[in-house]
């Protein structure tokens, strides 16, 4: 083509050039049947005369055609012929991903004002999550990329993010194609070219570079490596060639990101994330984009980093403080049956685990199993009225179908239905997160509870019917502290601490500053428990009578609000300390 710009592609009023690549140039056009600014893009006249070449920008376009998502690059027209051939898009205006991480290192460079996006590693999460979505959706259309990087991700001045050139996009399970020797070679190193190793070195797996086929774990590896960039402004490894990068990949080491750029702050949650991606191994990577996501998530939404602490095994008895057989006498909630005596055993751990924490275990049950009892939040020996303290997560089987959750044998949360079967391993994960308990079994979210009584006790424990199951070890992880603390931690913290006063005067606080709020609505009923437990603690009788009137007075302070049901729980607690069980029903009843 010639050096001046033509006025005129089919239909398409061109205005002006907007990029050339190694196989493609790209008009900004004006569609006058629309009446609007799209992006042109039409294969380089010199390679037209390729096969090759021809059908990989034919493919770019009919497969971006079949991908409906937000942050893809949707196909308006695409046009074929032995003249020329090209496709229509929308015009996004912004800078590519590269362009804003090399804008990011010379700012830092020169030491002028920091990138408002490059610099905040938030904000290029929050576009890497965009491109993470789309792979996903991608991958379950069929459809593999085969060439992320940063210059193919463009973000527009209007939050936009997208995914561009598909053009060595594949279905999956199609044959890759083989080797040309048709397309001229004398563009850069860098540049994919058609044959059997398609991709841009940096960002290529090193399955691929040894001739493998492409599948999800290589998009994923290209995605880590984005990432790693994202965290420190530079690629992970240098690969000047693919003959270099074959010889020397199992020289390759990983460098954490927080030592490439210390001065960035990089969370450590990310440095996890981008280094599962980039194992050289593929079966060590995540299995999918989805898994990913959900971890990126968890960063975005502050979500606690769990970290292997300790593990405990039923066998070594040097584990547990407390190990023993045990008649239960009172309603045994978990048989379903009312005013049974049953043999149990009950194991209580002899470490305490304050803070968040995360159970995690392998199970595999055999008949006749009855299911199997997780215990956490025990008090400390010294505060315990009962063996029964704490909470009891019951996992059922299906000779007793169900999932229930107790609080000092009192049933909170029972889910029908959920059910172990025999000769079937289970990974089973318990979360406790400030107040929530949620319980997982293979990676599915089974139960979730909220307790509006602030989670105390650090023990953890077994309680178990039969040993008809194989539960070889149970890990302890703790979790970091979470980056968006909810107001009630410091109260809580206090209560827990049995300082009353700073706890009531907190408390107080918050609801006065959150009115109108669950959050404010949540303060006032831990007002009332913390005044029942100041109550507990009195010596008079006269005294506790005092403090449980001004107890059910700040629950009062409830009534006629969406908390309402708090308001009845509360009082409810106080009937049921004062042994006055008329009251405490109703109250239950009202909730």
């Amino acid at each position: 083509m010639s050096d001046s710009l033509p006025k005129k592609i089919g239909k398409y009023d061109l205005i002006r050039l907007i990029g050339k690549g190694g196989m493609g140039e790209i008009f900004l056009a004006k569609d006058p049947v629309c009446e609007r600014e799209v992006a042109l893009k039409r294969i380089l006249e010199k390679l037209i005369r390729y096969p090759t070449i021809k059908k990989r920008f034919l493919s770019e376009a009919k497969i971006a055609a079949q991908l409906a998502h937000p942050s893809i690059i949707p196909i308006y027209t695409l046009h074929a012929d032995e003249d020329q051939i090209y496709y229509t898009m929308p015009y996004v205006e912004g800078d590519t991903l590269k362009q804003i991480l090399k804008l990011t290192r010379d700012r830092e460079k020169a030491g002028d004002t920091p990138h408002p996006i490059g610099s905040s590693i938030p904000a290029l999460i929050r576009i890497f999550l965009s491109v993470c979505q789309a792979m996903h959706y991608t991958h379950s259309k069929g459809f593999l990329h085969r060439d992320l990087k940063p210059e193919n991700i463009i973000v527009g001045k209007f939050g936009e993010v997208m995914i561009l050139d598909w053009g060595i996009a594949l279905p999956m399970g199609h044959e890759e194609e083989e080797e040309s020797n048709e397309v001229p070679t004398s563009s850069p190193h860098d540049l994919t070219k058609p044959g059997k190793v398609v991709g841009t070195v940096g960002y290529m797996a090193p399955e691929r570079a040894l001739g493998q086929p492409a599948n999800e774990q290589t998009d994923i590896y290209s995605l880590g490596v984005i990432l790693y960039q994202l965290l420190t402004l530079r690629l992970p490894f240098i690969r000047p060639s693919l003959r270099d990068f074959r010889k020397q990949m199992k020289l390759e080491r990983w460098i954490e990101p927080q030592e490439v750029a210390p001065h960035r702050d990089i969370p450590s949650q990310l440095s996890h994330i981008a280094k599962r991606c980039l194992q050289p191994d593929p079966s060590k990577r995540y299995e999918s984009v989805h898994e990913m996501i959900e971890q990126l998530e968890n960063y975005i939404e502050g979500c606690p980093d769990w970290i292997p602490t300790t593990t405990l095994k039923i066998e070594h008895a040097e584990d547990w403080e407390f190990q023993e057989n045990v008649l239960l006498s009172k309603h045994m909630a978990v048989s379903r049956i009312s005013n049974v005596l049953e043999w149990v055993m009950l194991m209580i751990s002899k470490e305490s685990y304050s803070g968040n924490i995360r159970i995690e275990a392998t199970l595999e049950i055999e008949e006749p199993c009855l299911g199997v009892g997780f215990l956490l939040c025990i008090p400390e020996p010294s505060e315990r009225k009962g063996l029964e303290d704490g909470y009891c997560l019951w996992i059922g089987t299906k000779k007793n179908p169900s999932c229930t959750l107790f609080r000092s044998n009192v049933e909170v949360m029972h889910i029908p239905e959920i059910a172990l079967e025999p000769k079937r391993t289970y990974a089973i994960a318990i979360e406790k997160i400030e107040n929530n308990v949620r319980l997982l079994i293979d990676g599915n979210l089974v139960l979730s509870y909220v307790s509006h009584i602030p989670l105390v006790g650090g023990h953890l424990g077994m309680l178990l019917r039969d040993t008809d199951f194989n539960l070889e070890k149970i890990h302890i992880l703790f979790g970091s502290q979470n980056v968006m603390v909810n107001c009630l931690s410091i109260p809580d913290a206090f209560l827990t601490s049995k300082d009353y006063g700073k706890a009531l005067s907190e408390y107080r606080r918050i609801a006065h500053s959150f009115k109108g709020r669950a959050e404010g609505r949540e303060a006032l009923f831990r007002a009332g428990i913390t005044i029942l437990e100041q109550a507990k603690n009195k010596a008079s009788e006269e005294k506790k009578e005092e403090f449980f009137g001004r107890a059910l007075d700040e629950f009062e302070k409830l009534h006629g609000t969406p908390g309402a049901p708090l308001e009845y729980l509360g009082k409810s607690l106080v009937y049921r300390t004062e042994g006055d069980l008329e009251e405490e029903i109703k109250c239950l009843e009202l909730a």
